[in-house]
């Protein structure tokens, strides 16, 4: 007799293949492939007469992975790496290993595609022996890499089992030797060579590099060695859409055209200034002013045109605007930076000293004359998880009701992190992870925050449902060239351990990397920072001219807290430390013309931000409490977004200082 089963499914290592990343777009295919190889597993399923059930996978999503999708093809990840799948009414034909040995052959075959066509072919200048140590690493990293965990049961309300099954870490890793690859830690790379200051290793990487594989000089660049897993994470966009694979269970797996250029951190962290520049130059008449800098570093540069930027919506629709080449937009975002310009790596390669001098007069010249300034050399990588959905997800009843309303909410969050600049890793779930620059990092994080708790309101009116939740996000900021993987690492625990345990979820965290050390780190409940009248920080702002948030006023600020000892609890009310604070602002000015001064509720909205907060749950009610204690880490915020959203044209025109 058939009985109901409830397959659950995980893989991974998630963090060991997405987050370590020296690019964007190291990121975003590490992201993409495993949602890619995810789909596959629901596919597997669905195959053998499954049904996934929770979280219901995206129908458009699963049209393309056979070939059969309409329109724009997915670009980013869409589906968990994790899901409950109901088999109804199979009996013991029903094969739960099939469905890891369907994601293997994907995998394999997308890692043959990329072997065959950038590395085999090259035997008769590798030489076979070189070869041949060279395919023994990369099928031994091929197929040791993923880590599958799978459970069946006959408990529909069971929620943990394959948290149980994964505590067997039955999954062991294969010991690397010889030189360690430069994106993933631990892993060898592909020539095999023992030492890395062996000629041979610079040889075997510049013959990959001018050989036969498509666009390769652009995939990897000079001085670069990777290991497998890093190569295919670089490489495999070239060749996806070329994949046909007849799958266990009757059915051909496809690919289908992906991007082979992403914004690179430069560009997303001088995206809006790039929008600002260029309406300015034709403002005031300098336009000519852009083409001399473009020429000059054209002439400076060697290979300039073999890597373009992808552009972002605002540098899009400025190009069109103003009538701006978007080849000029697309350089390497870094050659807007004159700072990058001053330091020589395998990144910008030489042709003369002398061409590049010219080139940096004329940026200089540009930026001064157009009165734009440098760009704010800062990124941010947002990333927003749901809260207290896991708790709800072992009530069968709300499983339903959970898969539509964030079907809804992933099916729209690649068009908000657009309308916000932002370039989109990964949706699914009630995941996100996007990149920004500074001064949208907020309004997206807002937006996107909105909408989630409007498809879950949309959910519970129309169908009588009770899903309690919220979504909490993390801003993690910091220099273009500060490593991205660590910013990606870092912002997992400001969400999980800042946002949501020590603020109490339903918040945001943001904190700002100077150098290699934190600069501030802030959070509070969304309740804090958007009240009726809109975002605080940007209120504060805009309420006055550019600049009156001075170094030597938060310097003072922070000598005041630590020596009144403000920031442990103490016996002053609010009204006394607002006096205290605008006090300290109006002697760190002594001497400066003071017609710019804030209202007085400008420093009482300050005292607010630098406050530290709890939001505390009781059943569907919450609230939200204070401690009488400062933070000088809410004025060290304001005062770098300050520089951050002048520099990107997004204040407004001063107020008359009334209150807003």
């Amino acid at each position: 007799m058939s009985n109901q089963h409830y397959y659950h499914f995980t893989l991974g290592p998630v963090q060991a293949f997405v987050a370590q990343a020296r690019r964007t777009r190291d990121f975003w295919a590490g992201s993409f492939i495993l949602s890619w190889l995810s789909s596959v597993a629901i596919k597997a399923v669905e195959a053998q007469g499954g049904e996934v059930q929770f979280p219901s996978p995206k129908s458009d999503y699963m049209a393309w992975l056979c070939g059969k999708g309409e329109g724009t093809p997915p670009q980013q990840g869409a589906i968990p790496n994790r899901f409950k799948a109901i088999s109804a009414q199979v009996d013991s034909n029903f094969d739960p290993k099939q469905i890891c040995n369907s994601v293997n052959q994907a995998w394999q075959a997308m890692a043959m595609q990329i072997w065959e066509e950038d590395i085999a072919s090259l035997e008769q200048l590798l030489g076979e022996e070189l070869l041949k140590q060279c395919k023994i690493i990369w099928d031994r990293q091929v197929n040791g890499f993923w880590e599958m965990n799978w459970v069946l049961s006959d408990d529909a309300n069971a929620s943990n089992l394959l948290d149980q099954r994964k505590n067997w870490r039955s999954h062991v890793s294969p010991d690397e030797p010889g030189v360690k690859c430069m994106l993933m830690d631990g892993w060898q790379e592909l020539s095999g060579l023992s030492t890395p200051s062996s000629q041979g290793l610079t040889n075997f990487w510049e013959t990959l590099r001018n050989g036969t594989g498509k666009a390769i000089t652009t995939d990897i660049r000079e001085g670069e060695y990777l290991c497998a897993l890093a190569f295919i994470k670089r490489r495999f966009s070239r060749y996806f859409s070329e994949l046909c694979l007849p799958m266990p269970g009757d059915w051909t797996l496809k690919g289908w055209s992906l991007p082979h250029a992403v914004p690179s951190l430069a560009h997303i962290a001088a995206g809006r200034w790039l929008e600002k520049c260029f309406a300015k130059v034709n403002d005031s008449g300098n336009r000519d002013l852009l083409d001399q800098y473009y020429h000059a570093i054209n002439e400076a540069l060697l290979d300039i045109g073999s890597e373009r930027d992808s552009l972002l919506p605002s540098v899009k629709s400025a190009c069109d605007l103003h009538d701006v080449d978007p080849t000029l937009a697309g350089i390497d975002g870094s050659l807007w930076f004159d700072f990058l310009l001053n330091q020589q790596n395998n990144q910008i390669k030489l042709v003369n000293q002398p061409a590049l001098e010219k080139a940096k007069r004329a940026l200089t010249t540009l930026q001064r004359q157009s009165a734009i300034g440098s760009p704010h050399p800062y990124y941010a990588v947002l990333l927003m998880d749901g809260d207290s959905l896991g708790t709800q997800m072992g009530d069968t009843g709300k499983q339903e009701g959970i898969s539509a309303a964030l079907n809804r909410f992933t099916s729209e969050a690649a068009n908000i992190v657009k309308q916000h600049n932002g370039f989109l890793i990964y949706a699914g779930g009630d995941d996100v992870l996007a990149l920004l620059g500074v001064s949208d990092a907020i309004p997206c994080a807002q937006a996107l925050r909105l909408y989630y708790k409007a498809c879950f309101d949309e959910q519970n009116r129309q169908h009588n449902t009770n899903i309690i939740t919220t979504l909490s996000g993390a801003i993690n900021i910091g220099h273009i060239k500060w490593p991205l993987r660590s910013l990606i690492f870092d912002a997992h625990h400001l969400l999980d351990d800042i946002a949501k345990e020590q603020t109490g979820r339903d918040a945001l965290a943001i904190k700002v990397w100077k150098r290699d050390k934190p600069h501030l780190c802030w959070s509070a409940p969304w309740s804090v920072l958007f009240d009726e009248q809109g975002n605080r920080f940007e209120r504060l702002l805009n309420a006055f001219a550019n600049g009156a948030i001075s170094n030597s006023f938060i310097f003072k600020l922070r000598k005041l807290i630590i020596e009144l000892r403000l920031d442990g609890e103490h016996p002053l009310t609010e009204e006394a430390m607002v006096t205290l604070i605008r006090a300290e602002y109006l002697h760190s000015q002594a001497g400066d013309e003071l017609k710019n001064t804030p209202p007085e509720w400008w420093f009482c909205e300050l005292v607010q931000l630098c406050k530290q907060y709890r939001r505390t749950t009781d059943g569907d009610h919450f609230t939200v409490s204070s401690y009488n204690r400062l933070n000088v880490d809410g004025a060290l915020l304001l005062r770098f977004l300050q520089t951050a959203y002048h520099t990107a044209g997004a204040l407004t025109q001063p107020t008359t200082g009334e209150s807003v």
